[in-house]
């Protein structure tokens, strides 16, 4: 990220922190004590239903998804498995994220932030924050951005892949091929779904 093409990124996501920073006090926090997380899950769960995702895949937009997130982040936290970051203005958080920890891994499993800043990229500015802070932590050798392939925002930031396949195993031969067809046309109708939302979003007015 500090040579190359990389040191561009950089000096554009400095420009917006400083814009962002001219409407108030910008920090970033990480909590991870059982209660502040679960305070801090209440936080995403409104900012995430307050975007383009109200009603289309935002957790509060299904019962049983925000329980889920709410259960699972509650255990998580108090195995110490769990921790929540926040870019802040004025107190106030603008982007958040989820990260679920195993072993030596940190799992970057969730993103929401405030569309009304879009201009000044909350989202990124939290995403190269949590670079920085989860490279400082000797514990974790390996954060998993858990994005998609070729992700509009975080493949500028976390160039580096890791290999992931999948493996189909059948117990019976009778219909494994054509089972196998339907699964590869589900995820090729999925991916292209994904483009299209991505595309479109990356159009929408600031």
């Amino acid at each position: 990220m500090r040579a190359g093409r990389g040191r561009k990124r950089l000096n554009e996501i400095g420009r917006m922190r400083r814009r962002l920073a001219e409407s108030g006090r910008v920090e970033v926090e990480i909590v991870a004590a059982p209660r502040a997380v679960r305070a801090a899950v209440e936080e995403f769960l409104a900012l995430e239903a307050s975007g383009w995702k109200a009603g289309r895949g935002a957790f509060l937009s299904e019962p049983s998804l925000a329980t889920f997130l709410r259960s699972a982040t509650r255990l998580l936290s108090a195995e110490g498995l769990c921790r929540v970051a926040a870019l802040r203005l004025d107190g106030r958080a603008v982007a958040m994220g989820i990260l679920l920890e195993s072993q030596n891994r940190s799992y970057f499993w969730k993103i929401a932030y405030d569309e009304a800043l879009r201009a000044q990229a909350p989202g990124v500015q939290l995403a190269f924050a949590l670079t920085e802070l989860q490279l400082a932590r000797p514990e974790i050798d390996l954060t998993d951005s858990c994005a998609i392939a070729n992700h509009p925002m975080i493949d500028r930031l976390w160039p580096e892949r890791i290999a992931i396949a999948d493996l189909a195993v059948s117990l019976d031969d009778k219909g494994f091929g054509s089972a196998l067809r339907r699964e590869r046309t589900r995820r090729r109708i999925r991916e292209f779904a994904k483009r299209v939302a991505l595309r479109v979003l990356e159009r929408k007015p600031s």
